[in-house]
């Protein structure tokens, strides 16, 4: 009967079919139990593992893993009902019920793209910049400029893959979801130092301590109209 197999005979005879040399009377009873089925689950085992495969009774409910290693996805299963036919589903874990049936199920994993971020400074000596480096589609980062002593933050020009460009004066710059490349160039600016309610700006041998002491060469002195745009910004500085 479909879904059952012959398991033994009452004498404990697992022969079938079984030939009898009969002696005299004989009663035996032939036991059967319900089939299981087999789920044989396949992958590329360089890409991801596979869990849930084994044997089955019909009617059971049972539930196939698939886990992808580091730079891969889990992308679908593939269930085969003969060498060329399949169904695809895309749930992972996927939870279905057993029927009269043997399954060769395939999980299809592909690799995650990758993309780098490329940070620098426009100058070196004014500052630094980190959080750059390379990143798999999805993936976080925070970009963040430090000015050298003297120095202060300006902005950040970002470059997309897509031939256009922006810039931002958020520091930290933050990225929830890296999809392409990124180069991205942290500008920096001196620190003016006030003197006789002008500001000055120092040379790239001094340091803002000896320009508070009043010990200082002077490079040039802020235009009036550019100081006054500045004054909210720089104030603070000396608050």
């Amino acid at each position: 009967i479909e879904g059952f197999e012959f398991v033994e005979w009452t004498d404990g005879n697992t022969d079938n079919p079984r030939t009898i040399t009969m002696t005299g009377d004989l009663t035996l009873t032939a036991n059967f139990a319900v089939r299981p089925y087999e789920i044989t689950l396949t992958c590329n085992e360089t890409q991801g593992t596979v869990s849930g495969g084994g044997e089955y009774e019909p009617g059971s409910q049972v539930t196939i893993t698939a886990t992808a290693k580091e730079g891969y996805q889990f992308s679908h299963w593939r269930i085969y009902y003969n060498k060329w036919d399949y169904n695809t589903i895309y749930e992972n874990p996927y939870t279905f019920e057993i029927g009269p049936q043997f399954y060769d199920i395939e999980a299809i994993f592909e690799e995650i793209p990758s993309y780098n971020v490329n940070v620098s400074s426009s100058n070196e000596n004014w500052g630094s910049v980190i959080g750059g480096g390379t990143y798999f589609q999805g993936d976080t980062t925070t970009i963040t400029a430090t000015p050298a002593e003297g120095y202060m933050f300006d902005y950040f020009n970002i470059y997309y893959d897509y031939g256009y460009s922006t810039t931002s004066n958020e520091n930290p710059l933050h990225f929830d979801y890296i999809n392409q490349n990124y180069q991205i160039i942290a500008h920096f600016k001196q620190i003016p130092v006030l003197i006789d309610s002008l500001y000055y700006y120092l040379t790239d041998a001094q340091n803002l301590t000896d320009a508070q002491e009043g010990i200082l060469t002077i490079v040039f002195k802020i235009a009036e109209d550019e100081q006054k745009e500045r004054d909210k910004e720089i104030k603070k500085y000396y608050e």
